[in-house]
């Protein structure tokens, strides 16, 4: 930011308090380095997350700061960013000396109550059960999780036994229940860090199907899906019928014309169905947020 360019540039500040401060957490962005050549007297940081990737995020909050010697790269990437004991000193002082720590749970020396006033917090627990076409569909994904997380146990235990690789032949029922498109569906993982990603994307997979489907989509064979079938299929009236749902309706309703729609971003899934009614009972008691 140049003077004459921005009215801002051209303003000698008195305070500049900078909110969301991690926004501009990377040094090499306009906004870091705009803000960064602001003029001013006094300068203040707010943020929850002073640290999302590394330390080089700090560095752009020092460097906003104006920290004499911290607030140099040259010098940062030498004495702080280089892990060493005396840099992980120097970190802690730094931390200590210019970060004031503030949370909702502090009371206020002077006035002896909280220093934000918040409404009591309730927790409440909802046991939610899958539909019949998420169920049918979760089990099929479940079971491609543990037949391959078993093969890949199965080739470790052979590889420790022989001391190399034993290459063996998937069982055709197992190739045909993979579900699984990229790193999940890779039967060959090189080592020992690549059979345990490939388990924590498997697992990731199944979280995310418990969350919606749609978090799923691309990462599964659609074609595998697709000969899950229902025991009884919806004719055409009921087919009329469920276009025609208001959300109120659809709420209460179970089925899908075909086991993919789940697969889709619209679909509306168990957990939003419950949240919709509690909106809605939110709503007729007139509570107040």
């Amino acid at each position: 930011m140049i003077q004459g360019e921005s009215p801002l540039a051209d303003v000698h500040w008195a305070r500049i308090v900078l909110d969301e401060a991690h926004a501009v957490k990377n040094r090499k962005t306009k906004a870091s380095k705009a803000v960064c050549a602001l003029v001013a007297d006094a300068r203040w940081c707010v943020t929850g997350t002073p640290l999302h990737n590394n330390l080089w995020d700090l560095y752009s909050l020092m460097k906003f700061l104006k920290v004499d010697y911290f607030s140099e790269e040259r010098f940062w990437k030498e004495y702080v960013a280089t892990a060493t004991k005396n840099s992980a000193e120097r970190l802690n002082l730094l931390m200590k000396t210019f970060v004031l720590r503030r949370e909702k749970s502090f009371v206020s020396p002077v006035s002896e109550k909280p220093l934000v006033e918040l409404p009591e917090k309730h927790s409440h627990e909802h046991m939610l059960e899958f539909t019949d076409s998420e169920r049918k569909a979760y089990d099929l994904m479940y079971e491609a999780s543990r037949a391959r997380v078993r093969e890949m146990i199965s080739e470790e235990e052979a590889d420790e036994r022989f001391g190399a690789r034993v290459t063996k032949k998937r069982d055709a029922t197992l190739t045909s229940k993979n579900v699984f498109l990229g790193s999940a569906a890779n039967s060959n993982p090189n080592s020992k860090f690549g059979k345990m990603g490939c388990m924590l994307v498997i697992l990731l997979r199944l979280r995310q199907a418990c969350i919606h489907f749609f978090l799923t989509k691309n990462a599964v064979h659609m074609e595998a899906f697709q000969s899950i079938g229902f025991e009884n299929p919806l004719n055409a009236e009921e087919q009329e019928n469920l276009v025609n749902l208001t959300i109120d309706k659809y709420i209460g309703s179970n089925e899908v014309e075909n086991i993919t729609d789940i697969f889709e971003k619209k679909y509306v899934s168990a957990k939003i169905k419950l949240a919709l009614e509690l909106l809605r009972r939110i709503l007729e008691d007139g509570e107040k947020w």
